[in-house]
This record gives structure tokens, sequence and C-alpha cells, in this order.
């Protein structure tokens, strides 16, 4: 029977684990009162050593925080661009309409005369308010991120409510205006057949061309701002990652070893 060696003989936590034996494998310390990847533990010396986890979660937080703060930012320019462009659209032709309604020509006025002004009103109203927090949102980021979020309301459970409410009513509103379309209301009118025969008596007054054009803008606007809209709620999911990350952070800080 062979002679039993090093490696054979059971090991004790005062085992030297750094003899001249022959074929004697080179072990890793460490220190007694620890698992390696414990949150915090106490050295040899009795000091708190941080676990290397927190760095990398703190390196995942804080590139996450620079993505939300970059993707929010740039969704607040574009739904305020495009909010301000529609408020520019659908105001001329509310504009046209008001000045012009009373003007007649060869016994007719230039419009329907059951005009339906709802969801030109609508339309318009909905991109003042977008347009008017939109600023407001972008003038408090020159102070801080958290005076932007303020404003916006971006906190918690109530950025969702926020964001998804903006995203519905929205894709509501480019729907409605579409569906509105039959006619009636300044945008049909205006493209309708009936339209185009009486331009020529009122030329110089209203061009229906135009007006017709301004409302293919304003319905792509809506389904524009729709999908920007879309796109915040998507960066919802990159706060609530953030957030678990945070809460990650937070738990391995404060375990003791």
């Amino acid at each position: 029977m062979a002679a039993p060696n090093y490696n054979m003989v059971p090991q004790t936590p005062t085992t030297p684990t750094h003899m001249d034996y022959k074929d004697s494998p080179v072990k890793q310390e460490y220190p007694l009162s620890v698992i390696p990847q414990s949150p915090n533990y106490f050295g040899e010396d009795g000091s708190t050593n941080q676990s290397p986890v927190i760095p990398m979660l703190s390196e995942k937080d804080r590139k996450l925080k620079s993505r939300i703060r970059y993707l929010r930012l740039l969704s607040r320019l574009a739904g305020t661009a495009i909010a301000l462009t529609t408020v520019s659209q659908e105001g001329q032709t509310i504009h046209t309409f008001l000045t012009t309604r009373d003007t007649t020509r060869v016994g007719r006025g230039p419009w329907s005369k059951e005009t339906e002004l709802w969801s030109s009103i609508m339309m318009f109203a909905l991109s003042l308010i977008t347009a008017i927090l939109g600023f407001g949102i972008i003038i408090a980021y020159f102070f801080s991120i958290k005076a932007a979020n303020t404003v916006a309301g971006i906190q918690g459970t109530i950025a969702m409510v926020v964001d998804v409410t903006h995203l519905v009513i929205w894709i509501a509103v480019a729907i409605a205006y579409r569906v509105a379309k039959n006619g009636k209301d300044l945008w049909g009118w205006a493209c309708s057949p009936i339209a185009q025969d009486i331009q020529p008596n009122f030329e110089g007054i209203v061009d229906f061309k135009n007006v017709c054009a301004r409302g293919e803008k304003t319905w792509a606007l809506s389904i524009a701002n729709a999908i920007v809209n879309a796109i915040a709620v998507g960066i919802l999911v990159l706060i609530f990652k953030r957030s678990k990350t945070k809460k990650e952070i937070k738990r391995l800080t404060m375990t003791k070893a």
C-alpha cells in the first residue's frame, strides 16, 4: 500500500497551504469569516471590505441613468417640436375659417353650412397643452434633471400613469381627427370636390388646396406624437430596471457580513 501523500491528508483551517510538498496545489486563501461573494465582509485586519458586485452594479446604474436622461430629453424635445408644428398648422386653418366664414360669393359662403369645428379645436387644444408642458420641462432642464422630472410628474407610478395617458390620448385624438373627416369638418370640406368647384369664386380669400394639405400634415403629426409617446412609455422599462439596480445596491450596502 502506497504511503499517503500531502493531498490525502484532511485539510483544516490551520493546515499550511504553501509547503514544499511535491505536487501540492496552490490554494487561494480567504479570511475564515467570509464567503468571497458576500456583500460585505471583514478582512484579516478587522476592516470591512466592499463586495466586487457593488462597483459592477454602480456602473450599470450610471449607464442606465445616462441613457434614460438622454432618451427622455430627446422624446421631450421631439414631442414639443411636433406639438408646436401641429398648433401652427391647425391654428392657421381655424383662423382661416373664422376670418372667411361670413364672406359670400355667388350667393354662398366658402364653407359648409353645417361646419363641424370640434375635431380642429380638439387637435389645436391638445397640441397647445402638450407644447406648453413640453416647454416647461425643457426650461426646467436648464435648472436640473430633478426639476424637469417634477414638472413632468415623472415619479414612480405617476410616471407610468402620465406617459400611458398621453399615449392613449394621442392615439384617440389621431383616430378621432381622421374619423371626423366627413366633409363637414374643415379638413374634409377643403379636400372635397365641392370645395374645388367653388375655389375660383373664392380665389385670394381661401386656398382650399392649402387647407387640405394642412389637414393631411396635422393628421400625420398626430400619429408622430403618438409614436413619441409610445417611445416614452418604452423608456419606463429602463426606469424600472434602474430602480431594481438601485434597490440591489442599497441592499448589498446595508447587509452586514
